[in-house]
């Protein structure tokens, strides 16, 4: 269910090909090395994995690069974990999902939240790399 908005017949091609070279990739990587992918497949519902981080956007966000899509989707997940923590993660980013005890304080401070985010987010990433923040915020 990868819906996306296209251009062109070469897009489209483009989005069925790279989408299958993910798939190969993320079925070649140990499990020991996407283990909180995995976890996410297994925990939560395929259609929050699949709403909240679509193999296509990271696709398209990384040109079709489908090696480099594949990276910063496990890289999604790892900390989103590392962030909300494995009771939480797996949860949809929802006021009732994984941000239930955080409604205060995204009331009262939502964006020196997002600072902190940031700050943490851009620590994991190297410079080289296009930052999924706005990917993880956005949700």
């Amino acid at each position: 269910n990868n819906k996306t908005y296209v251009d062109s017949e070469k897009e489209k091609h483009q989005i069925s090909r790279g989408l299958a070279q993910m798939e190969n990739i993320l079925m070649d990587i140990p499990v020991s090395e996407k283990i909180d992918y995995e976890q996410a497949l297994i925990q939560a519902e395929p259609e929050i994995v699949e709403r909240e981080s679509p193999a296509v956007a990271f696709l398209l966000k990384r040109r079709y690069n489908a090696s480099e899509a594949v990276d910063d989707l496990l890289a999604y997940w790892t900390q989103r974990v590392t962030l909300f923590g494995d009771e939480k993660a797996f949860l949809p980013m929802t006021i009732d999902g994984a941000l239930r005890d955080d409604v205060d304080t995204l009331c009262t401070g939502f964006i020196q939240i997002c600072l902190l985010i940031c700050k943490d987010v851009l620590s994991f990433y190297t410079k080289r790399a296009e930052l999924i923040l706005v990917d993880m915020i956005v949700i």
